[in-house]
């Protein structure tokens, strides 16, 4: 997989309603704790938090295009990471076969 991520393009011209839902959808649905007291992410700005959850979406999805189709969303090779959060890339399934089974284990 490319060094990509999905971001928020920070217009201001956004509904902004419609962003924090489309926001608070991500990071329901993939993993956005970085932002709470004390984490390494919880100083971002708006428009970082929104690139974060939207980021954390896209590569949970395993970079499906179709999940970065959110409000304002936009696929970059730039790396939105500030010096101290980063922006996860490439969170892939993995799979384990359990020795000469057929059978594999999701994680």
């Amino acid at each position: 997989m490319e060094n990509i991520w999905c971001v928020f393009d920070g217009k201001t011209d956004h509904n902004k309603t419609l962003v924090v839902q489309d926001y608070d959808y991500a990071c329901g649905e993939s993993d956005c704790t970085a932002f709470g007291t004390g984490a390494t992410c919880d100083h971002l700005s708006f428009i970082e938090k929104v690139s974060y959850g939207y980021n954390m979406l896209y590569q949970m999805s395993n970079q499906d295009q179709r999940k970065c189709n959110l409000l304002g969303s936009t696929i970059t090779t730039n790396i939105p990471s500030t010096s101290d959060c980063d922006f996860p890339i490439e969170i892939l399934t993995v799979e384990v076969v359990d020795g000469e089974s057929t059978l594999t284990k999701r994680y």
